[in-house]
């Protein structure tokens, strides 16, 4: 056990060349797989759910649920007549629900150009569906509130028609449209040469630590 200490520092001094030379070779190879690392980047935008459709495009778990999906994608697409990218989108469209009946929409890619023009088409086409699903519903509710009142009714029934339109002029000042909360934008998630060549230095010290001292458990198992 006393030559053990002894042992150790002879190698070092041997080998102290070899002790030095490795956490440089290996924070010189970390920044170099840093700076050839290929970024990615994500596009974000931000919807505000409106109100007026409870089970559909205004309910958030469900769209939640149901945009990265390729029926929902092509129909999104058809009816908007905005070239989505159906294929790209179901690989990269990532949605997830944040509080106060937002939804954002997250397209990730190696691309900028490619994320960016994307999470721009799946936003607007989200936007268009959700207007033109609002506006039919607005134009249903006034139309039959403009029948209501256009009825003719006697002294018993003159009730009922008041209560009847008092429920559709309060859905009526319920229904708010889906709304854009935050433009698109881009992030870039890159590697940090520096960072990644401090890890290869101190990982390359504990190997270098640890070189000296692996030796002992060989030459302890041979005494045993």
């Amino acid at each position: 056990m006393k030559d053990i200490p002894i042992r150790i520092l002879n190698r070092i001094k041997r080998f102290w060349l070899l002790f030095l030379i490795v956490p440089i070779i290996t924070g010189g190879l970390a920044y170099l797989f840093a700076q050839n690392a290929q970024s990615s980047y994500t596009a974000s935008s931000e919807i505000m759910l409106g109100n007026f459709q409870k089970e559909g495009l205004t309910h958030q778990e469900l769209m939640k649920d149901q945009m990265p999906n390729e029926a929902f994608l092509e129909k999104l697409s058809n009816q908007t007549g905005i070239d989505l990218d159906v294929k790209y989108l179901l690989s990269n469209l990532t949605v997830s629900p944040k509080a106060g009946r937002v939804l954002i929409f997250s397209v990730s890619g190696d691309d900028s150009s490619k994320v960016e023009e994307e999470a721009q088409k799946v936003t607007n086409a989200f936007l268009k569906m959700s207007e033109n699903t609002y506006n039919k519903q607005k134009t249903l509710l006034t139309s039959q509130i403009d029948k209501v009142e256009a009825a003719e009714t006697n002294s018993e029934s003159q009730i009922d028609k008041e209560k009847f339109l008092f429920d559709l002029k309060g859905r009526m000042i319920d229904l708010t449209p889906t709304e854009l909360n935050k433009e698109v934008s881009v992030e870039i998630q890159a590697s940090s040469p520096v960072r990644d060549a401090l890890l290869g230095v101190i990982v390359g010290l504990l190997v270098a630590f640890a070189l000296p001292i692996i030796p002992e458990f060989f030459i302890r198992n041979e005494e045993n």
